[in-house]
């Protein structure tokens, strides 16, 4: 049997397969996980090291499959130090940052079975990011602190897999890639758990 003969039928038994989430039903999750920020362009000084972020996202099923969502999210570093080689010596620098934002969407559950879904979804929204940067300038100018304070539009691509542990409760986890355009782009891996209204 062919490779693209293999996939035809998964992809068919995944789409044919029960639905058990129901039009009309709702979702309510709290999320955390890790953070780490990918640079893009040169729009700041330096860089963040990984730090955390957590959130609340709801959930509407329109059909049987596909759903609405809000977001909303707040991520930091928790503090970055780096080190730059300067003509003085060795010098320690440091930057720190608070992300927020808010954004909205559509989802789809690609697998959607009793007990277990998984889901992609593409959010749009605002984000702000709140912080600075340090930078060495020279031996007489010495050291400099630049704000780090922007708001961009923000688009996001996640995915994530669901458990149901009981009628009304669900553990999961996520990835979402963050791109908050004039600023940079962020990873988050996170675990969440989500409460089903039927």
């Amino acid at each position: 049997m062919s490779m693209k003969r293999i996939l035809f039928i998964l992809l068919t038994c995944i789409m044919c397969a029960p639905l058990f989430a129901q039009k009309g039903q709702a979702e309510l999750a709290v999320y955390g996980g890790k953070l780490s920020f990918t640079k893009i362009d040169n729009p700041y000084f330096g860089s963040f090291d990984p730090g955390f972020g957590f959130g609340f996202q709801a959930k509407y099923f329109l059909t049987n499959r596909m759903y609405w969502a809000a977001d909303l999210y707040g991520g930091t570093d928790d503090g970055t130090t780096y080190y730059e080689e300067t003509a003085i010596g060795r010098t320690i620098l440091s930057a720190y940052r608070q992300d927020y934002s808010i954004s909205t969407g559509i989802g789809f559950n690609f697998v959607s079975l009793k007990h277990f879904n998984s889901y992609i979804q593409g959010l749009v929204g605002i984000g702000t990011v709140d912080g600075y940067t340090s930078n060495y300038i020279s031996e007489t100018v010495g050291f400099r602190r630049d704000a780090l304070k922007r708001t961009s539009y923000l688009v996001t691509a996640g995915a994530g897999l669901d458990f149901a542990i009981s009628k009304h409760w669900k553990i999961g986890g996520a990835y979402t890639f963050r791109y908050l355009g004039s600023v940079d782009g962020s990873h988050a891996i996170v675990a969440k758990i989500s409460y089903v209204i039927h």
